[in-house]
Protein backbone atom coordinates (compact mmCIF):
# COMPACT_ATOMS: atom_id res chain seq x y z
CA UNK A 1 0.00 0.00 0.00
CA UNK A 2 1.30 3.44 -0.90
CA UNK A 3 1.11 6.23 1.68
CA UNK A 4 -1.25 8.98 0.62
CA UNK A 5 1.43 11.66 0.93
CA UNK A 6 3.63 9.92 -1.66
CA UNK A 7 0.92 8.55 -3.97
CA UNK A 8 1.15 11.43 -6.45
CA UNK A 9 4.93 11.10 -6.85
CA UNK A 10 4.60 7.29 -7.07
CA UNK A 11 1.99 7.60 -9.83
CA UNK A 12 4.07 10.20 -11.70
CA UNK A 13 7.10 7.91 -11.68
CA UNK A 14 5.04 4.90 -12.73
CA UNK A 15 3.46 6.79 -15.62
CA UNK A 16 6.85 8.02 -16.81
CA UNK A 17 8.31 4.49 -16.52
CA UNK A 18 5.43 3.12 -18.59
CA UNK A 19 5.89 5.86 -21.21
CA UNK A 20 9.63 5.16 -21.44
CA UNK A 21 8.87 1.48 -22.06
CA UNK A 22 6.35 2.37 -24.78
CA UNK A 23 8.88 4.74 -26.39
CA UNK A 24 11.52 1.99 -26.27
CA UNK A 25 9.13 -0.40 -28.01
CA UNK A 26 8.31 2.22 -30.66
CA UNK A 27 12.01 2.76 -31.36
CA UNK A 28 13.43 -0.77 -30.92
CA UNK A 29 10.43 -3.13 -31.31
CA UNK A 30 10.48 -6.03 -28.85
CA UNK A 31 13.01 -5.55 -26.07
CA UNK A 32 14.24 -7.14 -22.87
CA UNK A 33 13.42 -5.33 -19.63
CA UNK A 34 15.85 -5.73 -16.74
CA UNK A 35 13.84 -5.03 -13.63
CA UNK A 36 16.54 -5.78 -11.07
CA UNK A 37 19.85 -7.59 -10.83
CA UNK A 38 22.12 -7.83 -7.86
CA UNK A 39 24.59 -9.91 -5.93
CA UNK A 40 24.97 -10.52 -2.22
CA UNK A 41 26.80 -7.63 -0.52
CA UNK A 42 29.77 -9.83 0.38
CA UNK A 43 30.20 -10.67 -3.32
CA UNK A 44 30.01 -7.06 -4.56
CA UNK A 45 32.85 -5.89 -6.79
CA UNK A 46 33.88 -9.48 -7.51
CA UNK A 47 32.62 -9.56 -11.10
CA UNK A 48 29.42 -11.51 -10.39
CA UNK A 49 27.13 -8.65 -11.37
CA UNK A 50 29.06 -8.06 -14.59
CA UNK A 51 28.88 -11.79 -15.40
CA UNK A 52 25.13 -11.82 -14.75
CA UNK A 53 24.60 -8.74 -16.92
CA UNK A 54 26.79 -10.21 -19.69
CA UNK A 55 24.60 -13.33 -19.73
CA UNK A 56 21.43 -11.23 -19.99
CA UNK A 57 22.95 -9.11 -22.77
CA UNK A 58 24.04 -12.24 -24.65
CA UNK A 59 20.44 -13.51 -24.50
CA UNK A 60 19.16 -10.16 -25.78
CA UNK A 61 21.74 -10.13 -28.59
CA UNK A 62 20.82 -13.69 -29.59
CA UNK A 63 17.17 -12.59 -29.80
CA UNK A 64 18.09 -9.36 -31.63
CA UNK A 65 16.54 -7.28 -28.87
CA UNK A 66 17.40 -3.99 -27.23
CA UNK A 67 17.56 -3.90 -23.41
CA UNK A 68 15.71 -1.36 -21.23
CA UNK A 69 16.20 -0.60 -17.55
CA UNK A 70 15.89 2.11 -14.93
CA UNK A 71 19.14 2.56 -13.02
CA UNK A 72 18.78 3.91 -9.51
CA UNK A 73 21.44 6.42 -8.56
CA UNK A 74 24.53 7.79 -10.25
CA UNK A 75 26.81 4.85 -9.42
CA UNK A 76 24.46 2.35 -11.07
CA UNK A 77 23.90 4.66 -14.04
CA UNK A 78 27.65 4.86 -14.62
CA UNK A 79 28.06 1.10 -14.28
CA UNK A 80 25.38 0.40 -16.88
CA UNK A 81 26.84 3.06 -19.20
CA UNK A 82 30.14 1.17 -19.14
CA UNK A 83 28.18 -1.83 -20.43
CA UNK A 84 26.75 -0.05 -23.45
CA UNK A 85 23.60 1.55 -22.06
CA UNK A 86 22.67 5.08 -23.05
CA UNK A 87 20.47 7.41 -21.01
CA UNK A 88 17.11 8.27 -22.52
CA UNK A 89 15.57 10.19 -19.60
CA UNK A 90 16.41 11.21 -16.05
CA UNK A 91 13.89 11.37 -13.22
CA UNK A 92 14.31 12.71 -9.71
CA UNK A 93 11.67 12.81 -7.03
CA UNK A 94 11.64 14.38 -3.59
CA UNK A 95 8.64 14.16 -1.28
CA UNK A 96 8.24 16.57 1.63
CA UNK A 97 8.51 14.77 4.94
CA UNK A 98 10.02 11.63 3.42
CA UNK A 99 13.78 11.28 3.89
CA UNK A 100 15.93 10.75 0.82
CA UNK A 101 14.92 10.97 -2.77
CA UNK A 102 14.72 8.88 -5.89
CA UNK A 103 17.09 9.39 -8.83
CA UNK A 104 16.31 7.14 -11.78
CA UNK A 105 18.04 7.01 -15.13
CA UNK A 106 16.02 5.30 -17.85
CA UNK A 107 18.52 3.60 -20.14
CA UNK A 108 18.58 1.50 -23.31
CA UNK A 109 21.21 -0.69 -24.90
CA UNK A 110 20.40 -1.19 -28.60
CA UNK A 111 20.27 -4.71 -30.03
CA UNK A 112 23.67 -6.03 -31.04
CA UNK A 113 25.60 -3.29 -29.25
CA UNK A 114 29.19 -4.35 -28.62
CA UNK A 115 29.65 -5.40 -25.01
CA UNK A 116 32.56 -3.06 -24.41
CA UNK A 117 33.97 -2.68 -20.91
CA UNK A 118 32.66 -5.36 -18.53
CA UNK A 119 33.85 -4.49 -15.04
Amino acid sequence: MIRRDVAEAWDECGELWHQMMLDTYDKHDEFMNIDFIGVAPELARGGGGAALLAALLADADAAGQAVFLAACGHQNRNWYARHGFASIRSYSCRVDGVPGHCDLEFMVRPAGHPQGHTS
